[in-house]
C-alpha cells in the first residue's frame, strides 16, 4: 500500500509520491505480487488538481511500469495520514478481507503513519510499515510531522484501537467529521504550537 505524497495542481505527480511508488512496485514483486493499494485524493490544505487525484495518477504510472491494472485498487477521498487509514479500512481492506498490509511512505513521515494506522485500523490488522528515504528535511516539515503526531495523540490517546478511533474521526475531525471540534484554520495553529514545543515539555509525545 501507498500514500500519496502529494500531486500539483496540473495532476502530476510531486517527487515523494513518485519514490514512494516505485519502492512499493519493487517490494510487490518481492512479495510474489499481491494487490497494489494507492491511498491519496489531494493535500489537505491544497484545492483539488484537474481531472485526477494522486490514487488515480498513481495508478496510471503503476499500470505503465507494469503492474496489472486489475491488481490496484485506489483510494480518492483522503486529504491526509488519517484519511488513508480510515476510507482504506472502510473502502479497501474491510470489505475484502486483508488483514495484513505493507505500508509504504517517506522515512520522514513513518512515525505519524505508523501511530494512526494501528490506531486506526486496530488489533485485527497486522501492519507492516516500509520508509523510503528521501533527501534531507527541512526544518518547517519536521515541526509539522512532531506537531501533527502530538494532535492525533491528543486525539486517540484515550480511546481504544479499531472502532473507538475511528468514532472520534468521524465526530471531531475538520474534514471527515460530523461536529468538527475545529477547522483547516484551527488545525494548522494547533499543529504549530504543538510541533514547536521541546520534547521533553509535558505532554509531548
Amino acid at each position: 500500500m501507498v500514500l500519496g505524497g502529494g500531486i500539483d495542481q496540473s495532476g502530476q505527480l510531486l517527487a515523494a509520491s513518485r519514490h514512494r511508488l516505485r519502492v512499493a512496485i519493487r517490494l510487490r514483486t518481492e512479495l510474489g505480487g499481491p494487490p497494489l493499494v494507492l491511498s491519496g485524493g489531494w493535500g489537505l490544505f491544497d484545492p483539488r488538481p484537474k481531472g485526477t487525484t494522486e490514487a488515480e495518477a498513481m495508478r496510471s504510472d503503476a499500470v505503465a511500469d507494469g503492474v496489472p491494472a486489475d491488481q490496484v485498487v485506489v483510494e480518492t477521498l483522503s486529504r491526509d495520514t488519517i484519511g488513508n487509514a480510515l476510507y482504506v479500512r472502510q473502502q479497501v481492506v474491510g470489505p475484502r478481507g486483508w488483514r495484513h498490509l505493507v505500508v509504504v511512505t517517506s522515512d520522514f513521515h513513518l512515525a505519524r503513519a505508523e501511530y494512526v494506522f494501528r490506531r486506526v485500523l486496530g488489533p485485527d490488522y497486522w501492519v507492516e510499515m516500509h520508509g523510503v528515504t528521501g533527501g534531507e528535511i527541512s526544518d518547517s516539515v519536521k515541526v509539522w510531522e512532531r506537531g501533527m503526531l502530538a494532535l492525533c495523540t491528543k486525539w486517540f490517546g484515550s480511546v481504544a484501537d479499531g472502532e473507538a478511533a475511528v468514532e472520534i474521526i468521524e465526530r471531531i475531525h475538520p474534514l471527515y467529521g460530523a461536529a468538527p471540534e475545529m477547522d483547516l484554520d484551527d488545525l494548522a495553529r494547533e499543529v504549530r504550537v504543538l510541533g514547536l514545543r521541546p520534547a521533553n515539555s509535558a505532554g509531548a509525545p
